[in-house]
């Protein structure tokens, strides 16, 4: 006997296998899990709901192991009921087809009403929100939170819009929808913490921002709300796993929200904690990436880093149209650098109006302080107390003291502020990324426009062999925004879009940059230049010599057509005949541009060989494009274009056109003069950068002047108004 192994006489849970010793030291984990031990549960005893939320997390992920054998264990008990089920399903004759049809059209009908509910839903929510009249900024921006709304556990999304493109809208919706529990917002810096609970707060979200000392040495179970904001410093402490656990226990915790996710792969060389975000995988919730600058050429990097493979992505473009982007340079002198800073507020101090205001990035707290005493204004970096950070922001957002506010990279990140329509960068940004973001701050508001202006003194990046990859390609992309020669917007979109060669003329609407700026002066100037010269080798003849050779039926028809209608619209007919007689023996081209630039116009051919008219088609050829055009039977003339009834081609004895290749080359000017993309852009909001959808746009059939023609008319005639000042120059 007292070779006997102790463990021998342990009575043994016959189920488990777990031994049971109610009067010494085992438990048996079932009651554990039941928050417990085996002797206090032989005695019935019960314990507080609420109790739960105080586990430790190594014990509750425990506990969850258990649930998941008691489900297979129960589920094991109804197999033999389950095996009776399958066998008599296998000899029971086989089911309809048409009855196989009708439950798919029953679940297909289950499906769009559930797509609908909760499509009203969302609708209902963001009206609660924003106001009863409010709608999404964009397409992207719903589709995106149709996506989250559908997420199941253990699934990602990714959403890219740019900024000011609402996507603190998505973590504040859920929050006032019904039955959508609670969702946790994972914030990298302190002042956006701050602005975000400030804001939601404003709008009626039921939200907190979580601190570690808010559970600490309590007794009661930590405060819940709709929305949790927390920082990304502590999101991986036990404190918060224990409290994210208990908000689980209470059925709460729906959805994790990760914001400015592009800091998990761009800041966590001088951020260590930011690459534990992945450990928020633990709570098994659905988690949501967001962010404005993840590049595309990155994006299958932070996938992995963030476990996130097979997450689903929506992504809109990154381009911020009312910025215009310039760049300054002054020589590597002492003093130099912050001298013209200086001097570039003060120019943009003497623009800037009511409450309008700017900001200066630097890229160290010392040059923050100085820049700070130079002009007068407060300071922002990680380095103050958080009650300094605060009110330095509130007396620049108030205009208490200084339109102004120098700050390093954490006021350059989600901030949500009016009325920022200057940015300036002392010194070269650390990288493109951030420079997107913090330029990002501006222009927020419709009618807002921002300038951006980079000072820098021209000296290169300090080498650093632990720089890891993303930082460097960060660096080398805006050391390309720097340097470039061409378009600066097209750096950006490239590295932010992936859309290669994009320049600030190609999107509507968007502001030139310095270079664009510059460049589009040159090829004036190049215009007026060629201009002039083949102008003075022009021979001149009288307007009475033109007009006695003209056709007389024809005279007698336009008259014809014209008189049909009232002063104003037949002011416009004449013009648009006195042009193509203008244009009879001369390129209807440069007749335009000298027009448009108010110069002298040879009357006489200003080319040597016939039909060897200006270039109006970037890299295809005229007649390529000539070819592709397509319009409907008796829309125009099947040779120059005009209408039928002003064609004179029945008029000559040899049957051709009298106006070939006149009114077509005008209207192809747009693909390379940006005076006329602007003239169809505001006339008719078409887009002339879609080459394709422009071609089929101008064939498209429409009244002109009250007769049968194309648009193709009247983007000539608005061009031809428009470049000779209604006429005024001949009437």
């Amino acid at each position: 006997m007292e070779d006997e192994d102790e463990d021998d006489n342990i009575e043994v849970d016959p189920i488990t296998g777990e031994p049971v010793d109610c009067g010494g030291s085992w438990n048996i984990v079932w009651d554990l899990q039941s928050t417990h031990g085996t002797r206090i549960a032989r005695q019935h005893y019960a314990v507080h709901i609420g109790f739960p939320g105080k586990l430790q997390p190594e014990m509750i992920a425990t506990f969850r192991e258990i649930s998941k054998l008691w489900h297979q264990f129960l589920e094991g008990s109804s197999a033999g009921e389950k095996d009776k089920e399958k066998r008599s399903k296998k000899n029971a004759p086989k089911r309809k087809q048409d009855s196989q049809v009708t439950g798919q059209q029953s679940r297909k009908r289950r499906k769009t009403a559930q797509e609908v509910a909760q499509k009203n839903d969302m609708t209902e929510g963001l009206r609660a929100l924003l106001g009863p009249k409010a709608t999404w900024r964009s397409e992207k921006q719903a589709e995106s939170m149709r996506a989250i709304m559908s997420l199941k556990t253990d699934q990602t999304a990714i959403n890219v819009l740019p900024t000011g493109a609402g996507k603190s809208i998505l973590f504040m919706l859920p929050a006032v929808m019904q039955l959508t529990g609670t969702s946790i917002v994972v914030v990298p810096y302190v002042a956006l913490m701050d602005d975000l609970v400030t804001r939601a707060t404003a709008m009626g979200v039921d939200c907190i921002r979580y601190r570690t000392s808010m559970s600490a040495g309590r007794e009661e179970v930590p405060q819940a709300a709709r929305l949790v904001v927390v920082s990304a410093d502590i999101v991986s402490s036990d404190q918060f796993f224990g409290y994210a656990d208990g908000l689980l226990c209470a059925g709460l915790r729906k959805r994790i929200f990760i914001n400015k996710c592009h800091t998990v792969i761009m800041d966590i060389s001088y951020r260590a904690k930011l690459g534990e975000l992945i450990g928020l995988r633990r709570f098994g919730c659905p988690i949501v990436l967001l962010t404005a600058t993840l590049p595309v050429v990155l994006e299958d990097w932070f996938r992995g880093e963030m476990l996130a493979k097979s997450a689903i992505a929506v992504r809109d473009r990154t381009v911020k149209l009312n910025c215009q982007y310039q760049v300054q340079q002054v020589k590597p002198e002492k003093g130099a650098l912050e001298e013209r800073t200086v001097e570039v507020i003060g120019q943009l101090d003497r623009e800037i109006t009511g409450r309008q205001k700017g900001v200066i990035y630097c890229r160290s707290k010392k040059q923050c302080e100085a820049i700070a005493k130079e002009i007068g204004c407060g300071f922002h970096y990680s380095g103050m107390s958080e009650k300094d950070r605060v009110e330095a922001r509130s007396v620049w957002v108030d205009g208490r003291a200084s339109r102004w506010i120098a700050a390093t990279t954490g006021l350059g990140t989600g901030i949500d502020i009016e009325g920022i329509v200057a940015v300036v960068h002392m010194e070269k940004p650390y990288g493109l990324v951030d420079f997107v973001q913090q330029t990002g701050r501006g222009g927020r508001r419709v009618g807002e426009v921002v300038k951006s202006i980079v000072v820098h003194d021209g000296r290169p990046e300090r080498p650093d062999a632990n720089r890891s990859f993303v930082d460097s390609i960060n660096q080398a992309q805006i050391e390309a925004f720097i340097s470039t020669p061409g378009c600066r917007r097209a750096v950006i979109s490239a590295f932010m879009d992936g859309i290669a060669g994009e320049t600030c003329n190609d999107v509507d609407g968007a502001s030139l940059c310095d270079q664009c700026k510059l460049i589009r002066k040159q090829e004036e100037e190049e215009e007026e230049t060629e201009e002039d010269n083949t102008g003075s080798e022009a021979e001149h003849e009288t307007d009475d010599c033109k007009e006695s050779g003209k056709d007389d039926d024809l005279g007698k028809a336009r008259g014809t057509i014209w008189n049909r209608f009232g002063i104003e619209e037949g002011m416009r007919v004449r013009t648009l005949f006195r042009w193509l007689d203008e244009v009879a023996e001369e390129c209807p081209v440069c007749h335009v541009r000298h027009y448009q630039k108010g110069l002298e116009v040879p009357d006489k051919q200003r080319h040597q060989q016939a039909e060897q008219w200006c270039e109006t088609v970037a890299e295809e050829g005229y007649e390529t494009v000539r070819k592709k055009l397509r319009f409907k039977e008796l829309s125009c003339c099947f040779i120059c274009k005009l209408p039928l009834d002003w064609c004179g081609e029945t008029r000559k004895e040899d049957g051709s056109c009298v106006y070939k290749d006149k009114l077509l080359l005008v209207v192809l000017m747009g693909l390379r003069s940006w005076r006329v993309r602007d003239v169809a852009k505001r006339q008719f909001g078409i887009s002339i950068k879609d080459k394709e959808e422009f071609y089929r746009w101008l064939g498209v059939e429409r009244r002109f002047h009250g007769m049968k023609g194309i648009n193709a008319h009247a983007l000539w005639e608005v061009i031809i108004w428009e470049a000779y000042e209604g006429g005024k120059y001949w009437f």
